[in-house]
């Protein structure tokens, strides 16, 4: 009997130490052992007549445990099943209220609330009222999460107040603050922070030493999973000071009391930011007064660090609004500057904030200093790193950027901006595979970024898989269906793979989107012109005169398109209109010396001919004077860098499609049109620098053509002759 019993201990050792090695499967298959090795002690027990001599505080322990392997595995339904079990064996009374617990856990992570709740309020019930306040009032906490997870706000609040008023725990009081924030109601959030702060959460009593912490101490992080598995999501600025922590954390490594208490300390600090920054743009009528107003609260609580670092937000406040309030922008300049007098950790968080506001005024000097400083002040930030890295790019020192975007992968590997830049520093060198590596790591981290997606697709034509680019910029132009830029790079590709049924329908469907794109209406114009379709293809040069009346050309390919038609004295007019804004122009010379030939006009045929001949000899010895240069099919398009190279701004992101000329050529960082949002340090973005020798834009399928039609191959006879 005793090595039966021992053998029950081994099997529930084992669980306990796979599971706190995180390995669910191990712990399992151990509790699974434990349950069986019990029940086969309770057999032979039986069988001895040892009935008496059951150990029922050794079959709760098994019983229990398979039950939490089988919820760590996922299985909840057999966990339910057995927490039932145990629940209803009359041998654990006293048991029964916390496993009621561990049930609304199990119906709570599957997502059935009203289950949850059920068994949170039986549990109160069935939970001995000689037991701790603190466990009653958890679970009240947990009925509160599931109400809040249901929507039913009203009621979520007003369980966390009920917790607050006997029992206040951090947990509870920012959930609170959550709650109220969900419902709208600016005085009970203010009322709930200041509950908060009055908590004074793992804070050092009066005369202890108070260690130096912040939020931007630690990694930004939701509500202790441990302390309350339940708890309403948080958030966090995101600062990264790794090297204040590494030197924290060799102070406090022989003392487990105070580093325990310091993590806790900085993890209620971490909420008490996070609250602020969500209620301060509603608890007064402007975001700017609302964090004026709670940085007061948290001076008079005692926390004058997250006080300044709520200032920070104000000031980035003012730069958000800036578009709307006179002065705003200024003011929050100096209210990050002001940030240069406090500490190590503020003030390189507020170099950071510069640094990127001066890059996008397109300040490099003033840029390159403030990431200068906040690298120097500390070397462990990756978006400091990311911003120097921006400022070298622009300055032409691209071996010194990727230096600094590699080191900022290397201190987060998952700082987006930092592999996204190093995928343009990779493709700027030819350096393709690299390039694409980057690219899908971004798109492993975001889905859905339509930046990595249009940068895919162009290496992809840089390399010369036109299969592989039209696949991307199809799923680009799915997730972005309006955007005339990548349905005419599109074309473009279709084109070169030599199918211009659907080149065509991409270049008609750019045009619908935005139709004063000259390269997208010269190809169109181009493409019916080759298929002698000239009643088609005249008012696509219509609309381009239009929208450029200062240039010829447009209108000469309408009257070309005209002549050829038949219509020969409406081409006379037209060649006519553009002699008489444009009398020393040889094309329309030319032109005009062909259309009067047609129409019989003997005279002015020997008068425009004179004309040719001294506007050929005043151009250089009859050379031909072209009226400027030939419009080049995606002259706009073709380039990588028309697409918006800059940081994660490449692609057009507005769902509505750009009316910006194609493709979008601005930064777009945030909503708020590149400035800083939240409380993270934002990022600038690393721009494309000009190539040496710009690329020139080729026509689908072929090299750029001289002619007038935009690139197509065009017959002798569509030209005047002499």
């Amino acid at each position: 009997m005793r090595e039966m019993e021992a053998e029950v201990h081994l099997h529930l050792e084992r669980s306990a130490s796979a599971g706190r090695d995180g390995d669910a499967d191990a712990a399992f298959d151990a509790a699974r052992e434990c349950a069986k090795a019990e029940r086969a002690l309770v057999r032979a027990r039986e069988k001895a007549g040892l009935a008496d001599a059951q150990a029922p505080e050794l079959t709760f322990a098994a019983q229990l445990n398979l039950a939490h392997r089988q919820h760590r595995r996922g299985q909840y339904d057999d966990a339910l099943e057995t927490y039932r079990a145990i629940a209803k064996n009359k041998q654990f009374p006293r048991h029964a209220g916390r496993v009621r617990v561990n049930m609304g856990n199990v119906h709570y992570e599957r997502g059935d609330y009203p289950s949850a709740i059920k068994m949170y309020r039986m549990a109160l019930d069935q939970v001995d009222a000689n037991d701790s306040k603190e466990t009653r009032f958890k679970i009240m906490r947990n009925i509160a999460c599931a109400f809040s997870r249901m929507g039913q706000y009203v009621d979520a609040a007003r369980t966390f107040q009920d917790v607050m008023a006997t029992e206040p725990d951090l947990v509870s009081g920012f959930n609170l603050v959550v709650c109220h924030y969900a419902v709208g109601d600016a005085d009970a959030m203010l009322n709930a922070f200041r509950e908060l702060l009055a908590l004074r959460a793992y804070e050092p009593e009066e005369g202890e030493e108070e260690e130096t912490t912040g939020p931007g101490t630690a990694a930004a992080g939701g509500p202790n999973p441990d302390e309350n598995p339940n708890g309403l999501p948080g958030g966090g600025d995101g600062a990264d000071a790794a090297a204040s922590a590494l030197r924290a954390d060799a102070l406090l490594a022989e003392d487990g009391y105070k580093a325990e208490t310091r993590k806790r300390q900085m993890r209620a600090h971490e909420k008490i930011i996070t609250a602020a920054k969500l209620i301060g743009p509603c608890v007064a009528r402007t975001p700017e007064r609302g964090y004026a107003l709670l940085a007061e609260e948290m001076q008079s609580a005692g926390y004058a660090s997250l006080a300044h670092e709520l200032e920070m937000e104000k000031a980035l406040a003012h730069l958000k609004t800036r578009r709307f309030t006179p002065g705003a922008f200024e003011e929050g300049k100096r209210g990050l500057r002001a940030f240069e007098k406090k500490d190590d950790r503020l003030r390189a968080k507020a170099a950071t904030n510069l640094a990127f506001l001066y890059y996008q005024e397109g300040d490099v000097e003033n840029a390159a200093t403030y990431a200068d400083l906040s690298v120097r002040a500390n070397k462990y930030d990756a978006r400091a790193l990311v911003n120097r890295g921006v400022v070298s790019w622009r300055r032409g020192d691209v071996s010194g950027a990727q230096e600094m975007f590699e080191g900022a992968v290397r201190l987060e590997a998952d700082c987006v901006e930092a592999v996204y830049n190093l995928g343009l520093v990779h493709k700027s060198r030819e350096r393709y595979a690299e390039a694409l590596a980057a690219f899908e790591k971004v798109r492993a981290m975001l889905p859905d970024s339509i930046e990595a997606l249009f940068q895919l697709g162009n290496v992809a034509e840089l390399t010369g898989d036109l299969p592989g680019a039209i696949s991307r910029f199809e799923a680009l132009s799915a997730i972005v269906p309006d955007d005339p830029g990548v349905l005419a790079r599109l074309g473009a590709a279709h084109e070169k793979m030599g199918d211009e049924a659907k080149a065509l329908q991409c270049y008609v469907e750019a045009h619908r989107v935005y139709p004063s794109n000259a390269d997208v209406i010269s190809w169109l114009g181009a493409f019916h012109v080759r298929r002698e379709a000239y009643e088609v293809a005249s008012p696509y040069f219509k609309l381009a005169a239009d929208q450029r009346p200062s240039e010829p050309k447009w209108r000469l390919m309408e009257a070309s398109c005209d002549r050829r038609a038949g219509k020969l004295a409406v081409a006379h007019e037209k060649y006519l209109a553009v002699h008489a804004e444009h009398p020393t122009n040889v094309e329309c010379l030319r032109y005009l010396v062909h259309v009067c030939g047609d129409l019989a006009l003997e005279e002015d045929v020997n008068r425009f001919t004179v004309k040719l001949r001294k506007a050929e000899r005043d151009a250089g010895g009859g050379a031909s004077t072209r009226a400027g240069p030939p419009p080049t099919l995606l002259g706009g398009l073709g380039g990588e860098e028309k697409f918006g190279g800059i940081g994660l701004g490449g692609a057009n992101a507005n769902r509505g499609g750009s009316r910006g000329g194609g493709a979008s050529s601005g930064t777009r960082v945030g909503d708020e049109g590149g400035l800083p949002l939240g409380a993270r340090a934002p990022l600038a973005p690393v721009a494309e620098p000009p190539s040496p020798t710009p690329p020139t834009p080729s026509a689908p399928g072929g090299a750029a053509s001289e002619d007038e039609w935009g690139g197509g191959e065009l017959g002798d006879d569509l030209l005047p002759g002499m």
